[in-house]
């Protein structure tokens, strides 16, 4: 549906959904070949039966899509790296050491 509305409208008004997928992506794991292969499964249904002029313009649009979900996926696995790596501390309350 993200890749039908990204053709229709481009993807200004898509950020909270390209938020959503992000998150809901890094919490199942998926890596960025899955989601590379997820991508193209949906791209080929959805230029099955278009015209090549048709098909090309979905598919220009399709990769601007795949770039922008994969550098959100990748953002959200960075900052779970950095909570990993930088946990918060708990503070110390002045005058209990």
């Amino acid at each position: 549906e993200l890749l039908r509305t990204h053709v229709i409208m481009g993807s200004g008004q898509l950020t909270e959904e390209m938020n959503k997928l992000a998150d809901l992506l890094a919490t199942a794991e998926v890596t960025a070949r899955q989601m590379m292969w997820l991508h193209l499964r949906v791209l080929e249904e959805l230029i099955r039966g278009l015209g090549n002029r048709s098909a090309r313009h979905v598919m220009n649009r399709a990769d601007l899509l795949v770039v922008d979900v994969l550098v959100h996926l990748a953002e959200r696995y960075r900052q779970r790296y950095l909570d990993r790596v930088r946990p918060p501390r708990q503070m110390l309350i002045p005058g209990l050491d």
